[in-house]
């Protein structure tokens, strides 16, 4: 099982960002943290309790900001994991980083030293007029620090987060960005499209036009030339938006696409487990009253279709691909007919690349690769439709 731990706070809420936390600052931020660290404490115990000291394979801080979380608080959380889970002997303990809140290599050390083994920095952009655009604290010149800061502290497993799709930037700007990024040479680099949540600032500037997003013939170039830069620089695109160097992969992220059961800690996070899959209320205090109390929230039920359908979408996200025998075997009711009669269509576009038993997308399928799904759960829901009116065959 992997462990999810959400730190609900920010020292300000960035224009594009749609994941629940808490804007704090001074003092404040201090008192909320400790008090929060508490909750987390006391929800550890409970599950360990309920599930019998599971089995845990990863543990990932992410955020909001946990990098606001004192060194000291972050070793607690690691200990008492220890202390209540079974946590595997090497497991990955990823730590979502931003460059504005963490950097000097003694707070980075004290890190390393609590059991973190992964650092991941909210870079999002090595060009100070898109982190103006996107809202973040911090600087170009900041991030790089940062990086060399948690080199000199002994990590030796850095991701750096990237934003590309943004508004104004051009293809050239972006690997200008990508380029930067090579230079601190990362172990891993995530570089994720930009999507506008509604409601959110960064959204109504671009619905209002003050500013403008690049067209799709320019994303398209984009992604092309960043998996093309990537592998030429040495990393491996396992999955669409992530690249890691030899022994680098997120393994937590793997575990998420390939269908494993998470449990998520904090208020807004999310757990399935067993076919059950239920999300923390997104409220500090609501979620702590709720722990305190152990109160449950409301659990949904899973069923087969559905689990299958996503474990068809997240495995067709990594260049691995899906299992197709394995999937078949799970996949409830009547062989999908409708859906491996697209295959070889989809093969013949340059879409699709089937290999014994598995099937991938291709860089060209990555591109429509929502459009590719769309595709194949229509054939799902027209194979389940055939097989409730077998007169329609």
């Amino acid at each position: 099982m992997l462990l999810y731990i959400h730190v609900p706070f920010c020292r300000r809420k960035c224009h594009y960002c749609s994941f629940y936390s808490e804007c704090v600052k001074g003092h404040e931020s201090g008192l909320l943290t400790a008090d929060y660290a508490r909750t987390v404490w006391n929800e550890i115990a409970y599950w360990s309790e309920r599930l019998n000291l599971p089995n845990i394979e990863s543990v990932f801080f992410g955020g909001g900001t946990p990098s606001l979380l004192s060194p000291d608080i972050v070793a607690k959380m690691i200990e008492r994991v220890r202390r209540f889970f079974m946590v595997a002997p090497g497991a990955e303990i990823s730590f979502e980083a931003n460059p504005e809140s963490i950097g000097a290599v003694g707070q980075l050390e004290s890190l390393r030293q609590a059991g973190v083994t992964r650092l991941s920095i909210g870079v999002q952009s090595f060009d100070d007029r898109d982190l103006t655009v996107l809202g973040r604290l911090h600087s170009a010149r900041q991030a790089r620090e940062v990086f060399l800061a948690a080199r000199r502290a002994g990590f030796d497993s850095i991701n750096i987060d990237l934003m590309w799709g943004l508004p104004g930037q051009t293809v050239k700007s972006w690997l200008k960005v990508l380029d930067q990024a090579c230079v601190l040479s990362p172990d891993h680099i995530s570089a994720y499209c930009l999507t506008l949540d509604p409601g959110l600032p960064l959204t109504r500037e671009v619905e209002s036009g003050a500013l403008s997003l690049p067209d799709d013939d320019v994303l398209s170039e984009m992604f092309v030339k960043t998996r093309e830069k990537l592998a030429n620089s040495g990393y491996d695109g396992y999955e669409i938006a992530n690249f890691a160097r030899p022994g680098h992969r997120c393994r937590h992220n793997i575990g998420y696409w390939r269908g494993e059961d998470y449990l998520g800690l904090g208020p807004g996070a999310t757990s399935t487990i067993n076919s059950l899959r239920w999300t923390n209320p997104p409220s500090l205090d609501i979620w702590q009253r709720n722990v305190n109390e152990r109160v449950l929230p409301e659990a949904e039920t899973l069923c087969a279709e559905t689990r299958s359908k996503e474990r068809l979408m997240l495995g067709l996200r990594m260049s691995e691909g899906l299992d197709l025998s394995a999937w078949l075997k799970e996949w409830p009711g009547e062989e999908p007919a409708s859906l491996l009669a697209l295959l070889p269509l989809l093969e013949e576009q340059g879409l699709v690349l089937r290999s014994r038993e598995r099937i991938s997308l291709t860089v060209k399928g990555m591109l429509v690769s929502n459009l590719i799904l769309e595709r194949l759960f229509d054939c799902l829901k027209k194979d389940g439709e055939i097989a409730q009116n077998p007169a329609h065959k």
